[in-house]
């Protein structure tokens, strides 16, 4: 009985099928129990509000900027970028490398927690602060919601510890910043009336000594014959009351200074410091098991059929 097929139907791929499923598995198993030689990833997540009010008045925002070298960076992506630049900025980043951490960390999925204490360029084993930051940068993420003005900073390393310890230290990185390094309108009045309080404290005590040596060798000035000595007396009281009053208001107005400076600092609204991670987030064992059992199934079949398709791909279409 005669095989009476259309000739443009589609050969027979004589290579099994079953074959290269088998193929497939087989690697897919290898990819499976090579992963759990992996150790699991996990990932620490903080989240901050800024505090937009405040950073919109303040006076040295772009000092502040050159000061960890961003330059322009400052103000292109709105107030709130100063907080993802100084996340991201070299001097954070150094400091966050240089700190000593506990944590714990397994060998492979199956190992026992051992007990580090090291600093984040000792767990990536690097001497180097350049490759330290370059590997350190790797590993944390920072983002921002241009809508809501959310910034969020996530670290992902082999210990859950260590990602949690990551992310307090940034954040507490950042808000020492905000205190001390940002110049505002407010601080800046405080230290001119600092320097200005001690030159009215010099100038002060220099009016006091004046009159005091006046008043050794004029004892009774105030009554004497002599207009000239009377007036030089006079004269030095009122130098004295002037820089009296000078020395007090100075110092009102410094008092007053730093209230508005504690006033005027942007305060760090931390919504998140630092989750302790529990389920990991790499590596993706199953995904990739899969993708594996897949192109190498795929792959062994085309290969094997590869004759055969090539005839029928290159096969004129009968439509």
């Amino acid at each position: 009985m005669s095989d009476n097929k259309p000739s443009g139907s589609p050969p027979e791929l004589p290579f099994g099928f079953k074959r290269s499923l088998i193929v497939g598995f087989c690697a897919s198993v290898i990819v499976a129990l090579s992963s759990l030689l992996v150790v699991n990833r996990y990932t620490s997540e903080g989240r901050v509000l800024p505090d937009l009010k405040h950073l919109s008045n303040l006076g040295g925002l772009a000092a502040a900027g050159e000061a960890l070298g961003l330059g322009a960076q400052i103000g292109g992506g709105g107030q709130d970028a100063l907080y993802v630049d100084i996340l991201k900025s070299r001097w954070l980043g150094d400091q966050v490398l240089d700190e000593t951490y506990t944590y714990k960390v397994r060998s492979w999925m199956f190992g026992e927690p051992e007990t580090r204490a090291t600093t984040l360029l000792g767990y990536f084993k690097e001497k180097n602060k350049d490759k330290g930051f370059k590997a350190l940068m790797s590993v944390i993420n920072i983002k921002r919601d241009v809508k809501t003005n959310l910034v969020t900073i996530t670290v992902e390393t082999r210990s859950p510890e260590l990602s949690q310890a990551v992310v307090k230290k940034a954040l507490t990185l950042l808000d020492q910043y905000l205190i001390e390094k940002v110049q505002t309108q407010g601080k800046a009045k405080a230290i001119y009336l600092e320097q200005r309080l001690k030159e009215a404290a010099i100038e002060f005590q220099k009016a006091e000594d004046g009159l005091a040596r006046f008043q050794a060798n004029n004892r009774t000035y105030s009554s004497s014959s002599d207009p000239a000595v009377r007036l030089r007396g006079q004269h030095l009281e009122n130098d004295l009351e002037l820089h009296k009053q000078l020395f007090s208001q100075l110092t009102y107005q410094l008092e007053q200074a730093r209230l508005d400076e504690k006033k005027d600092v942007p305060t760090l609204s931390i919504l998140d410091s630092g989750t302790l991670p529990i389920q990991k987030s790499g590596p993706s064992r199953g995904f990739w098991t899969m993708v594996t059992f897949f192109i190498v199934g795929g792959a062994h079949f085309c290969w094997g059929n590869r004759v055969r398709l090539s005839k029928y791909l290159s096969s004129e279409d009968p439509l």
